[in-house]
């Protein structure tokens, strides 16, 4: 996953997954939070706290012979103090990290 700079509200993340993938994790990611999905559209909301995801294209990133899933993921925050975002990132990129090795 790597961040593209965006305006201070939001971030997009490129993700080596697919949409399937990545609402398969969304659950442990959003853990207590109202979900609504609506195609690659996904909001979040928690009290006065509101999350906007936007699912680009699903993509294919080539790397010699390896070919993995990319999917730039678009995370727009609304009602956030730095430390409520940093909280939600850390749980976010818990729930999609990769093991490896």
């Amino acid at each position: 996953m790597t961040d593209q700079a965006m305006p201070e509200d939001s971030l997009v993340r490129h993700m080596a997954l697919t949409h399937v993938e990545f609402l398969r994790s969304l659950p442990a990611a959003a853990e207590g939070w109202v979900q609504e999905i609506d195609g690659p559209r996904i909001l979040l909301t928690r009290d006065r706290h509101r999350v906007e995801i936007n699912l680009g294209q699903e993509g294919e990133r080539r790397i010699g012979s390896l070919r993995l899933p990319q999917t730039d993921v678009e995370l727009r925050f609304f009602g956030f103090d730095d430390d409520t975002r940093r909280a939600f990132l850390k749980r976010f990129d818990l729930a999609y990290q990769r093991g490896g090795g």
